[in-house]
């Protein structure tokens, strides 16, 4: 187990960390924790969502709670997490429990707790439970249980139905009547989830038209993320329009997070819906009191505050932050950039359908569309364009990857972001993250997730036209360069399971030539794949690195298009080119015009989603040509090789991390700081030799070169001895292996031999694997290790490619 409280509970993917043992263990913490502070008599109040086996595992919690003598308030059905806020204030619980993973994707569930006010607990309150959870976590057995039915029988367990009370309380909100005879269509997204039939009973039965969208349950969330963004709920905003609605409520898959989308079907951000919900406070209900955001929300909300005299807030992101500040400063609301908006007229606890409720109110009230409001407040307190990007992370090496990462966050100090100057740089208190303030007003967070195992990126400028830069940039400063290069077993992996199922016509294993067209990090692994496969293949596979294509490419010829971002000017010439002389035309990348082109021309497209530069993909690009040249016919299987080439891979990873004692790369990293290294190969770790030259220039920032045998013996053995100035500044890595041609093991001989006389430093390299992929591999791992460790020594950052943006920039202008 590994339970930690994130910014709002703790959330696992079930049947890997979350289990009952690791909910009962979560379940004792609490128990002592009423226990210690005199609450056993008022209780704990548990509910739970719709996710799969939620019922069950808040029975569980339940059997825990109650064995320590503590009453139980255990809710009868699924339903909105709010509810249960509510359910625990009333009831005058001392806490509460809520199984809910809010908006994490299906496979997950989760373990709120509530405070007695029936706000989110507290940091101090969980790290309480957590002193608790961490002696249990190593000893299970040690928790406390009492079958459900003997604690029913003792009178331990109370059963209630948390729907009547809460729908009650939100009548007295508002005026449900007026909803009801207003005569709007409102189509409504529960998203599969806890809010299903809440808004059909609130507000329809009148003249107002009730539209549902995934009203019952579904544990599978329809396959999307149960987030009330796009394209979570493209189908809901297709909808608007088609049913002629006046507006789009949605709420998260607990319901505490709410959506909008105006009559057009047009989203609302959540930044924009807390600075309509602060307005509507202060222009309808006529309230002043403070509001509190967290560090990711809204300039628009501090523009409001001057305006209408209301002081603002800021604090870290999480409702164990935003309700207790709430109660601290009596503010009239809090909210946060996930969706999540508290009142104090209802809870100190994030509540989506009452948020969306309230906007409703304000067209009423205001007579108005959802558009004309927000242009309104975009002329009042705008403009204002936001987005978010997620960068997905490996779980099993997140939290490595999270210390890296702030480490970079906390050295970096750009002059400029998105075309604009760097006002303020502030590293957030919960170090989790960073925030740039920019001279514009705009801003761009980089934070790592707390619940999930992802890096968000945050932005909000002025113009539409600066987001995507900004974002962009904002993508690059905390790249994980390091995490990139231990991926490559996962990469070839995954790379492997995508490429052997994918639809490929059978007439492509039909041709006579294959052509892999790429660039950079994008060719390498067709580099590899070619030498790889050299003796196998019976016809021929070269790489273009170029516009156009060569003039033998035609109909009976295999192009694959491979392209990291789908954009590669080079590359996109190449597929043109491909599709105006006939060929049969194969596309391999994240997306981009590439993919858009090739499935608007009918060729097959493989596609794979990775978050990296492309040189830090080579698992990617070598795995996905491979594969597909097996599935095509091309090849024999080639599964075990590789299985038993990530075996050896595995073994080397032992002795190169960064941690390790003893460390290799590092070792050599050292001493090639400060040096021009050349590379020198032969056969497929000739390739290799390539691929060693531009991670030193990529990785390193360092000045590099390469060449192969047998060439490199008729012409670059004559210039060894001169200039002189060489013998200081130069090391010639040798890449050898046991495979190498027995010609080509006497050229290296007398190669070392050429350098010695010249004086001329040098070093050999060599694995010893099951096959030839596993020697390449280990080398490809190695040497990335050590082009990485030399960049540290360079004091240099491995990640970003600043000449090469200046210089695709300057392509873009045509000057």
């Amino acid at each position: 187990m590994n339970i930690v409280f994130g910014t709002d509970g703790w959330r696992a993917r079930i049947a890997d960390e979350y289990t009952f043992d690791a909910v009962r263990v979560c379940a004792q913490s609490v128990a002592e924790w009423v226990v210690r502070n005199g609450g056993a008599d008022r209780g704990v109040v548990i509910g739970f969502d719709r996710r799969f086996a939620s019922e069950h595992f808040a029975a569980a919690a339940a059997e825990v709670v109650a064995a320590h003598d503590v009453n139980v308030h255990l809710a009868t059905a699924a339903a909105p997490t709010q509810s249960f806020s509510w359910a625990t204030m009333r009831r005058k619980a001392k806490a509460g429990i809520v199984i809910t993973a809010s908006h994490n994707p299906w496979t997950d569930n989760g373990f709120k707790v509530k405070a007695e006010t029936g706000a989110a607990a507290g940091p101090d309150m969980l790290k309480e439970l957590e002193a608790v959870i961490r002696p249990l976590e190593q000893n299970p057995e040690r928790v406390r249980r009492m079958k459900l039915d003997d604690a029913r029988s003792k009178g331990r367990i109370q059963e209630f139905d948390p729907a009547p009370d809460y729908l009650a309380h939100v009548a007295e909100l508002f005026d449900l009547d007026a909803f009801r005879g207003a005569g709007y269509t409102v189509v409504c997204e529960a998203l599969y989830g806890s809010a299903g039939g809440y808004f059909p009973k609130l507000i329809g039965g009148g003249k107002t038209k009730v539209v549902e969208l995934h009203g019952e349950r579904n544990p599978y969330f329809g396959g999307v993320n149960p987030e009330p963004i796009p394209p979570n709920i493209d189908e809901f905003l297709r909808r608007i329009p088609a049913e002629h609605g006046d507006v789009g409520l949605a709420v998260d898959g607990d319901a505490d997070r709410a959506g909008l989308a105006d009559e057009r079907g047009t989203f609302v951000t959540t930044l924009t819906l807390y600075a309509l919900l602060m307005w509507y406070l202060c222009e309808v209900r006529g309230l002043r009191q403070p509001v509190v955001k967290t560090v990711n929300m809204t300039s628009m909300v501090d523009r409001l505050g001057e305006k209408f005299g209301v002081k603002v807030y800021e604090v870290p992101v999480g409702f164990k932050y935003i309700g207790p500040k709430m109660q601290e400063t009596g503010a009239m609301m809090g909210g946060e950039e996930s969706g999540g908006f508290g009142f104090a007229m209802h809870l100190p606890e994030r509540d989506g359908i009452v948020a969306d409720l309230f906007f409703l109110d304000f067209m009423l009230k205001t007579k108005k569309k959802p558009s004309e409001l927000i242009a309104e407040l975009m002329r009042m307190a705008g403009p204002s364009h936001y987005n978010r990007r997620d960068l997905h992370m490996d779980a099993a090496t997140y939290d490595a990857a999270k210390r890296r990462i702030m480490a970079a966050l906390r050295q970096a100090a750009p002059e400029q972001l998105g075309g604009h100057a760097v006002a303020k740089i502030v590293h957030l208190d919960t170090n989790d993250g960073t925030k740039f303030f920019l001279d514009d007003g705009s801003w761009l967070l980089i934070r790592l997730s707390g619940t999930e195992p992802l890096v968000r990126v945050y932005a909000e400028t002025r113009s539409q036209g600066e987001l995507a830069p900004l974002l962009d940039a904002g993508e690059r400063i905390p790249e994980d360069m390091l995490g990139r290069i231990k991926d490559l077993p996962k990469q070839i992996r995954d790379a492997w399971a995508i490429a052997t199922k994918a639809s490929i016509p059978p007439a492509y294993g039909d041709v006579r030539s294959i052509v892999v067209a790429g660039m950079g990090g994008s060719a390498i692994g067709g580099d590899l794949a070619a030498a790889l496969l050299d003796a196998e293949l019976k016809v021929p596979m070269t790489v273009h690195r170029d516009y156009g294509l060569p003039g033998y490419v035609g109909r009976d010829s295999l192009v694959i298009a491979s392209s990291y971002s789908g954009n590669t000017e080079e590359t996109l010439s190449a597929f043109e080119e491909a599709r105006k002389r006939g060929a049969k035309v194969l596309a391999l990348t994240t997306g981009g015009k590439l993919a858009e082109l090739a499935r608007a021309s009918g060729f097959p497209v493989v596609t794979f989603s990775y978050k990296a530069r492309p040189r830090a993909t080579l698992g990617y690009s070598l795995g996905l040509v491979l594969g597909t040249l097996t599935r095509m016919g091309f090849t024999r299987d080639l599964s075990d090789d590789i299985d038993m080439a990530l075996k050896d891979v595995s073994k080397l990873e032992e002795r190169v991390h960064e941690g390790a004692r003893t460390n290799d790369a590092k070792r050599l990293a050292k001493e090639l700081f400060g040096r021009i290294v050349f590379a020198y190969g032969a056969g497929v770790i000739g390739v290799m030799a390539r691929r060693v030259k531009g991670q030193w220039n990529e990785n390193a920032k360092n000045w590099s070169a390469f060449d192969v045998m047998s060439e490199l013996n008729h012409n670059a053995v004559v210039g060894f001895p001169h200039p002189p100035i060489a013998r200081e500044a130069l090391t010639v890595l040798l890449l050898r292996s046991d495979r190498d041609n027995p010609r080509h093991k006497i050229r290296f001989e007398v190669t070392r031999e050429l350098l010695d006389r010249a004086q001329i430093e040098h070093k050999t390299l060599q694995f010893v694997g099951q096959n030839v992929l596993s020697e390449v591999l280990q080398m490809v791992y190695f040497t990335d290790y050590v082009s990485f460790y030399v960049a540290l020594l360079n004091g240099a950052d491995p990640s970003p490619n600043d000449s090469i943006d200046y210089l695709k920039d300057r392509l873009a202008k045509g000057v």
